[in-house]
């Protein structure tokens, strides 16, 4: 397995100083990964790091002292500099260290009884990793130092137990599981899979996930309210209901759904919606002309047309296309209704201070004036 990550940098100033290193020579840059290794696993995630001291670890050098150093912390450089020796590492043909002991993703997967996917999460999670030169296969691919994988083991020991033992439920434990999922379903009944799975991981001391597939492969019949996924008509139902401010928590209840499900089922039917839309405007065939410009700008509208040249020459209503003029139609009626408007509240405004009665000829008057189709 040899994915690329698809992390992005948390500090702005690393991205930008690995942006800047994989133009250095080659040599250099493998210097620079190992530097950056001993680096990552020095930091501590409580402490503060200024980025010239990060920057002198990775290169060698040291720039002149400033005021206004950035302070950055340990738990957003950790990944960081993972992502660093990731992109330096991939960009040239590194080849192990002699006596340097180094394990495939598929070769740690198998030795720890493990998916390739959850080595895929522990490299999220703090697992360092860096791109290897594999002249068999004539490309790169993702290699784990063994001292990387007994640090993390070291710091993780629970996780990685868990993780071990993913594949390795009995019968009894099976039935175990079940028995406490329809008690969950019974007693809340609200309750998702995943948070069964969750209660039930903690009470037999296994993993989250395989509790959780266990309980994915019973279908409906353990959770019947629980979708496998939205529908169209789903999609459609949630994004009119965040448009009329129905909260997202709720409809995640409602469709048994977490709230980002919820915002990505409301933002895909609101591109579908984008995507329908006619955003083609009017089209003539002097449009595609080789002497459009010339045809258009020396007809005799345009040359009696007294006006700056970046702006529009004024179109008479009755040329205009209807759907247009419908809409000038509509929006001049608009303004006139709330001229209209103001000026009663003018008049009502004077005949009040003047002690006069009430003026009510104005409403009566937008009427006539919608009637007549202005």
């Amino acid at each position: 397995m040899s994915r690329r990550s698809n992390q992005t940098f948390n500090c702005k100033q690393l991205d930008e100083l690995a942006r800047q290193l994989v133009r250095a020579p080659e040599l250099r840059r493998a210097e620079q990964v190992r530097r950056a290794e001993k680096l990552h696993d020095q930091i501590a995630h409580d402490a503060t790091y200024p980025y010239d001291y990060l920057a002198y670890r990775i290169t060698g050098y040291r720039p002149p002292q400033s005021t206004d150093t950035v302070l950055l912390i340990g738990e957003a450089v950790s990944p960081d500099l993972r992502l660093l020796i990731d992109n330096l590492s991939r960009s040239i043909r590194m080849a192990p260290e002699p006596g340097e002991e180094l394990e495939t993703v598929e070769q740690l997967a198998d030795r720890l009884n493990v998916s390739a996917k959850t080595i895929e999460r522990w490299r999220k999670s703090g697992l360092r990793w860096r791109w290897v030169f594999d002249a068999a296969r004539g490309k790169a691919v993702v290699c784990l130092p063994r001292e990387a994988v007994e640090r993390f083991i070291l710091q993780k020991p629970t996780r990685v137990r868990r993780a071990g033992e993913f594949a390795r439920l009995s019968s009894e434990q099976r039935e175990q599981a079940l028995a406490l999922a329809h008690e969950l379903v019974r007693n809340k009944p609200g309750i998702t899979l995943n948070q069964a799975a969750l209660v039930i991981s903690k009470q037999l001391d296994r993993a989250h996930e395989t509790i959780r597939l266990l309980l994915a492969q019973q279908g409906p019949s353990l959770f019947p309210g629980r979708a496998t996924k939205l529908s169209q008509r789903d999609h459609r139902l949630i994004e009119r209901a965040m448009r009329w401010g129905v909260p997202v928590t709720k409809l995640a209840r409602r469709f048994g759904k977490s709230p980002g499900s919820i915002r990505r089922a409301a933002a895909c039917h609101r591109l579908a919606r984008l995507r329908a839309l006619d955003l083609s405007g009017p089209s003539s065939p002097l449009f595609t002309r080789p002497d459009a410009q010339e045809v258009y700008l020396t007809s005799e509208r345009a040359q009696q047309a007294d006006l700056p040249a970046a702006v529009l020459p004024r179109v008479p209503l009755d040329e205009l296309p209807e759907p247009i003029k419908l809409l000038v139609r509509g929006l001049e009626h608009r303004l006139l209704i709330q001229r209209l408007d103001r000026l009663g509240e003018l008049i009502q405004r004077d005949a009040r201070q003047h002690g006069g009665g009430k003026v009510g000829l104005l409403r009566p008057l937008a009427g006539e004036v919608h009637l007549l189709g202005i």
